[in-house]
């Protein structure tokens, strides 16, 4: 998009924003219904499906600026997006006000438990790979993609049925299995498409802004890929559908660091060994806010704070605090 003017370049971005805001809406159902056709559950179908599906725009941005030799941009989008997604939270706490209860208390708690036990792992072997000698970082990324991938059987293994109502039953009933595959694979393609416009926008945006990428990709790139989640997030709230949510969030937040592998590959370049300061410090923040709502889950209060858990205040002021020392990094 170098051809296209700052304000071009910008109207894309933020066409490509909505596109993929409006077509992720739609996950929610297709995701439920693929849970209960395929028998996968609520647990390892949030954490596969939509871990995977929400997360095509960051695939598209770590693809596209890893070929191009320059991964500063999709590390601190793939790092940054962790603190921002696990933020989305917050917001489902606060959007979910019919019920008295914090949002933590509603997901089933030993699969939650295990996802961001899993999540904080994985981070942490993200902290390793950038103490480590560069020779030794696809060593690294190779052990992040086993711990997520074992995490997968874990969840299969301990996950429990979801109870499904009558009135739901009658619906999928009524949907054909082959429509719905049909829907979720044009869904991930359109997702897909508008990631790499994001990409490829958000360089020129950042370079004539003159901001850092790696914050920018930590920031506002980031923010703006985790719109499938905040769109899906709202749907599963409405329809009381909470493991789905545990699922996309600390699921789609311990995937996000297998890219880092894929980074490696397509630039032939060390990536965490290079990755600064910057990376370090989010690495950080997304383990305490992971911990923070770990916790919450574990000891599940059972009241709110003015419309919000006692984890989820935690969590806000840590993430509002966190961004105020990234802005003394820029």
């Amino acid at each position: 998009m170098d051809n296209l003017t700052l304000m071009q370049n910008s109207a894309l971005f933020l066409f490509s924003s909505a596109m993929i805001w409006y077509f992720c809406i739609k996950l929610s159902t297709l995701v439920d219904y693929v849970d209960y056709h395929y028998n996968l559950g609520s647990g390892f179908g949030g954490t596969l499906i939509l871990s995977i599906v929400t997360n095509l725009p960051e695939i598209a941005i770590t693809v596209s600026s890893s070929l191009k030799g320059d991964t500063s941009l999709a590390v601190g989008n793939l790092i940054g997006g962790i603190a921002i997604q696990t933020l989305l939270l917050v917001f489902f706490d606060f959007f979910n006000s019919k019920s008295t209860l914090p949002l933590s208390s509603l997901f089933g708690k030993k699969i939650a438990l295990i996802q961001a036990s899993i999540l904080i792992v994985i981070l942490g072997m993200v902290l390793l790979g950038t103490h480590i000698d560069a020779k030794f970082e696809m060593s690294i990324g190779f052990v992040i993609v086993a711990i997520w991938i074992s995490g997968l059987f874990v969840i299969k293994k301990y996950q429990t049925p979801t109870p499904v109502s009558q009135t739901e039953v009658q619906l999928f009933e009524k949907q054909n299995p082959k429509k719905a595959l049909m829907g979720l694979v044009f869904v991930s393609f359109i997702v897909l498409v508008f990631g790499v416009l994001l990409e490829n926008t958000s360089s020129v945006i950042a370079d004539g802004l003159n901001i850092n990428g790696v914050i920018f990709g930590a920031t506002v790139l980031a923010l703006v890929t985790s719109l499938p989640e905040l769109s899906s997030g709202i749907s599963f709230v409405k329809n009381n559908s909470y493991e789905p949510i545990a699922g996309d969030i600390f699921g789609g937040n311990a995937f996000l660091p297998t890219l880092l592998l894929l980074a490696m590959v397509l630039s032939h370049n060390p990536v965490l060994t290079h990755s600064g300061p910057v990376n370090i410090y989010l690495s950080l923040v997304g383990i305490l806010m992971t911990f923070i709502y770990l916790l919450g889950i574990k000891y599940q209060v059972q009241h709110k704070f003015f419309k919000l858990g006692l984890d989820s205040w935690i969590v806000l002021i840590c993430f509002i605090l966190s961004m105020i020392g990234l802005s003394t990094m820029a």
